[in-house]
């Protein structure tokens, strides 16, 4: 006598890990309507297992990322009062609220009061607010400004002063007698450094010819040579006390056309250029710089004697030129 045939059903609606379901039916139909019903069971959460819809503020997720990961930047404070700025504006919404649409909105309101780079800035900020939540286990949905384009900013020409200008601008730091102005001064365009990395410097960070620079913005380490005599300057001032007042009252006085609130960082443009201009390597350039993308530094190339020189020789109607 034949055996009836069985329709068995094996499967684990929940995965390997979950609970497993083995039954066999006489027909096809009753296995397939079993395995519907296991799979439409297990595929809805039960109340008691649904998430609790998240009632926090934007505010509220701020200062959660502040408390877990800002505060432990070196920018963090700045950052959060600059994400407080938006949130502010845009009027503190329930977090789960929070969207594409309406950052691009007031993003477009900011734009005639501010400029392109700030809102991108601004974007850049709730991007790495998300992301960061993301990965704390803070935020579950999606990163609601991910898909949002950076706002396209035409590259300008980099300011920086020419020889005659560095000439007063020396001298006329000099006469500020009693202030490490001038000094400072004088370290940013021999090195390069940020006005903040050498301003306070102190005698430990100067030896064997090098100045080691440690409070850096990228939070890396660099020591940059420096000669006999700057060295000595520093060795018989050091400590140093910041003369960014009396550093920006001479640029004042000077009546130098600036880019705004650049007065201290366009010492560091001009040593930059100046290297370039004097042949320098670009390479050389970045690691002095602190850069740590190519990117940001490849816009003094141009400044280079050698720039592109191959046009002249290597262009359609060369041998024609010559």
């Amino acid at each position: 006598m034949a055996t009836p045939k069985k329709y068995p059903v094996d499967i684990r609606p929940q995965g390997r890990n979950g609970p497993r379901f083995r039954k066999s039916f006489s027909t096809a139909s009753e296995a397939n309507a079993y395995k519907r019903h296991i799979l439409e069971q297990y595929s809805t959460p039960q109340p008691w297992h649904r998430q609790k819809a998240d009632t926090r503020s934007l505010q509220k997720l701020v200062d959660t990322w502040f408390k877990l990961h800002g505060i432990n930047l070196k920018s963090g404070h700045k950052r959060k009062t600059e994400l407080d700025k938006v949130v502010e504006l845009l009027g503190d919404p329930p977090a789960r609220e929070f969207s594409a649409k309406m950052f691009t909105k007031l993003r477009a309101e900011r734009l005639k009061k501010v400029t392109p780079n700030t809102v991108n800035h601004d974007l850049a900020n709730f991007r790495s607010l998300f992301n960061e939540l993301k990965r704390l286990g803070e935020w579950e949905g999606e990163n609601p400004v991910a898909g949002i384009r950076r706002i396209k900013i035409a590259e300008r020409e980099l300011e920086y002063l020419d020889k005659k200008q560095i000439t007063a601008l020396l001298e006329e730091l000099d006469k500020y007698k009693g202030s490490h102005a001038a000094l400072t001064a004088r370290l940013c365009l021999a090195t390069g450094a940020r006005w903040g990395e050498v301003a306070t410097l102190r005698v430990s960070q100067v030896r064997a010819g090098k100045v080691h620079l440690t409070d850096t913005k990228s939070g890396k380490n660099r020591s940059l040579p420096i000669s006999e005599s700057l060295q000595k300057q520093i060795e018989d001032t050091a400590p140093l006390v910041d003369g960014m007042n009396t550093f920006k009252r001479a640029v004042d006085k000077l009546d130098f056309k600036l880019p705004r609130s650049q007065k201290t960082h366009i010492l560091r443009h001009t040593f930059a250029s100046w290297f370039m201009i004097n042949g320098g390597n670009i390479i050389t350039l970045q690691r002095a710089l602190g850069h740590g993308s190519l990117a940001m530094t490849v816009r003094y190339a141009h400044l280079s004697p050698d720039h592109l020189n191959e046009v002249l020789n290597l262009n359609p109607i060369a041998e024609t030129s010559s």
